[in-house]
């Protein structure tokens, strides 16, 4: 009988290509950048998911009636061992000043609240059959708790960053090429200042939908007439033919707005 989550057991066993350990490597592409860059040597790199419940006991043996989620927590914590100004402010929510001091950099803790800082990451590894098994994290925010630096120690300094693993509204903004559930993807052209899309193929699109380019969100979808689509917006740039479009319907987008591991499939 199929289950709500998709789970097949029918290969379950003991296979030793299954062992996981294995050095993750880490990219992280931080609010305002468009590339994703390794801090260097990481560790002690923990991704924990947490669901918090509601239940409705009743009875003499109290029994559960009712369970119903009410929260989800996500966090992401390691370790960065390539101590420098900027890893220091990326981790501890501290500000870059380049200018005041000649020839130096100065990462200043201060009392001036901002916004938290915003990132994505991709964590990279591999199973013991060398699969790839790789963390995404579609939107994190940086929750320094505490900075600790050692000085006159004898042991590396290893700089912790606490990242608070939350919901992504617009995940195709964040992040195109990544894929999302219920997504459809397909080719389109258009022209500048134009709110029609020609696309290679229609399936599975709807008005209501959502529609991205590599540039980010286009518009929504008010028409369809064919292979024509028609947006409530007018387009600041043209579509080249052949360029990679992406539709979604916004009531499923929390089906795949977290996170998620990528398992490259065993060969058949």
């Amino acid at each position: 009988m199929a289950n709500d989550y998709g789970i097949v057991t029918s290969a379950w066993g003991k296979k030793d290509d299954e062992l996981h350990l294995s050095e993750g490597v880490i990219s992280i592409k931080i609010q305002g950048d468009t590339e994703f860059k390794n801090p260097g040597y990481c560790g002690d790199i923990t991704f924990s998911n947490a669901n918090d419940y509601k239940k409705f006991d009743y009875g003499i043996p109290k029994r559960t009636i009712a369970s119903k989620k009410i929260k989800q927590t996500g966090t992401l914590k390691f370790k960065i061992f390539q101590v420098e100004s900027n890893k220091i402010a990326f981790g501890s929510g501290a500000y870059i000043d380049n200018a005041t001091v000649t020839d130096s950099t100065r990462a200043i803790f201060r009392s001036k609240d901002i916004q938290p800082l915003e990132c994505s990451i991709l964590i990279q590894s591999d199973t013991n059959d060398g699969r790839a098994l790789d963390l995404y994290i579609r939107k994190g925010i940086i929750t320094p708790e505490s900075t600790e630096l050692l000085f006159n120690s004898d042991d590396w300094n290893g700089l912790e960053i606490n990242v608070d693993v939350v919901p992504d509204e617009a995940p195709l903004e964040t992040n195109f090429s990544w894929p999302l559930l219920n997504a459809v993807e397909t080719t389109g052209t258009a022209t500048t200042a134009t709110s029609e899309i020609t696309v290679v193929s229609a399936t599975g699109v709807s008005v209501g939908d959502y529609v991205y380019d590599s540039t980010g969100y286009l518009g929504e979808v008010t028409e369809i007439d064919s292979l024509d689509i028609t947006i409530d917006e007018t387009l600041d740039h043209a579509i080249d033919a052949l360029t990679a479009v992406k539709f979604i319907d916004p009531d499923v987008i929390n089906e795949d707005d977290i996170a998620f591991v990528q398992e490259k499939k065993i060969p058949s």
